[in-house]
């Protein structure tokens, strides 16, 4: 079964992803006069899918575009009905949305910083969240840098609730306490970019949205381009590797 891409801009794509999957990927932009089809994806044919693979973009989830709403439902869709998802950037933010967590505004992260993994996991999680959340902790530290732009991030919860239960946090920085969050046994979200690991992956993302860089006077977390162009040198696959393996091969492999 392939696995369906909701993707929001057209630089924003799979990227790296799209190698590294044993199954097809489909993809859809529910922000290209896709709204009537959402629904059709969410309802009529989840069941043709093997998982979720949600994308970056420069929206924001808190907008009150329709197609957001629309999208939403479906990864809720998805979520109820046990399919493994992987949201990037945006992406985790509109899985976190949809589990009751608020996306807040933060200091931009631009650019290649490592994240520390260090699993931060509430009450009652089961074993099999337990065992899924250690296997994205090991595929992380296997590598040493990994590619951010954001200014919004998942926030943590004001009070203690159920909802805490189903999550563990995997990974920080300092500007980002959520920069992986794993939901149950087959959900991730990764507010970076594990999908960007060549210059042909960044040359879009550094054409529309290159303006940002300009706070890298100011803001310790937002890099040149230049410096960003020279770290791209040091990125490897073998994060992607594994996370692709935890999430998804595994999860298709049972089913």
């Amino acid at each position: 079964m392939p696995i369906l891409c909701l993707t929001h801009v057209p630089f924003e794509g799979p990227a790296a992803f799209a190698n590294h999957f044993d199954c097809d990927i489909k993809t859809f932009n529910p922000n290209n006069s896709g709204i009537p089809l959402i629904n059709g994806v969410a309802t009529q044919d989840l069941p043709a899918y093997a998982g979720l693979l949600i994308m970056g973009g420069p929206m924001s989830v808190n907008d009150p575009d329709e197609w957001i709403q629309k999208e939403l439902s479906c990864i809720s869709q998805f979520y109820r009905a046990g399919k493994p998802i992987i949201g990037v950037c945006l992406g985790a933010q509109f899985i976190a949305k949809v589990l009751g967590f608020p996306i807040v505004r933060g200091r931009k992260e631009i650019g290649w910083f490592p994240v520390d993994v260090n699993v931060q996991s509430f009450a009652r999680q089961s074993p099999e969240h337990a065992e899924f959340t250690e296997k994205i902790a090991r595929a992380l530290e296997l590598s040493s840098l990994f590619f951010h732009w954001h200014g919004e991030q998942i926030g943590l919860l004001s009070t203690s609730t159920t909802l805490e239960e189903c999550a563990s946090i995997v990974a920080s920085t300092p500007n980002t306490p959520l920069q992986a969050v794993t939901f149950g046994c087959n959900v991730l979200a990764l507010q970076f970019h594990l999908e960007l690991l060549e210059h042909a992956h960044l040359q879009g993302l550094l054409k529309e949205c290159g303006d940002e860089l300009s706070e890298s006077n100011s803001n310790e977390f937002v890099m040149t381009r230049d410096s960003i162009v020279d770290k791209t040198a040091e990125a490897d696959a073998l994060s992607l590797e594994a996370v692709c393996r935890a999430v998804l091969r595994n999860d298709i492999a049972n089913r």
